[in-house]
């Protein structure tokens, strides 16, 4: 029994001191690896975009898109939440039988379009890792995260629109895997930090509880 109670004061410590685990993020997408058979039907696609089950286009389930070269994209529209932020992204990969072209036009697009209010997170083209794939004849990158954060505490209510686009004009032969996509809403961590006193009346009651194990 005193074992029980030692266990439970430690447990209250690590809680008071932020030490509790902490919540996984709620996705706010559908369908956000691109699982559902009827994928227009949740996503809005424009030009060439294909839902795969090919593992080398998968990161994870069992399907995933393909976005091709001439400006294809995959859209979908959400409620903006309560939040001060919402962080948004993909993982994406690129295929291409030219790996010196420009790729700086694979973009990811949040933005509240009544608030003139958007933020992009894209590639640095200069920063790309080709590997070259003798099957398919063409060079591809490792599963790469593209990711960023939209200020959206005074427009909850409002829509946004979440944009994975591809352009690219240098080579007709290149196409870019979709995958995991997501939209979170990001919370400030709370400041609020316990008085030194009662941080060391915590850590004398931790040490208590300690030598109450030993015992």
């Amino acid at each position: 029994m005193k074992k029980l109670t030692a266990f439970a004061s430690i447990a209250a410590i690590a809680t008071i001191l932020g030490l509790s685990p902490s919540v996984s993020a709620v996705n706010l997408l559908d369908d956000p690896g691109f699982e559902v058979e009827d994928f227009p039907a949740v996503w809005e696609i424009n030009g060439g975009v294909y839902r795969v089950s090919d593992s080398l286009f998968l990161r994870s389930g069992n399907f995933g898109g393909v976005i091709s070269a001439d400006n294809g994209s995959i859209i979908q529209n959400l409620i903006v939440p309560a939040a001060n932020q919402l962080k948004f992204g993909a993982y994406v990969r690129l295929f291409t039988g030219y790996p010196a072209g420009n790729f700086d036009q694979t973009q990811i697009t949040l933005g509240v379009a009544s608030a003139k209010r958007f933020q992009t997170a894209g590639f640095d083209p200069n920063a790309l890792i080709f590997s070259y794939n003798s099957d398919l004849q063409l060079y591809q990158t490792d599963w790469i995260l593209l990711e960023s954060v939209l200020d959206v505490a005074d427009l909850a209510g409002q829509t946004a629109l979440l944009n994975i686009n591809f352009q690219n004009t240098t080579d007709t032969n290149t196409f870019l895997a979709v995958d995991d996509a997501f939209v979170e809403t990001v919370e400030q961590p709370s400041t609020s930090v316990p008085e030194p006193s009662s941080v060391l009346g915590l850590l004398a009651l931790g040490g208590f509880a300690a030598a109450s194990l030993r015992k």
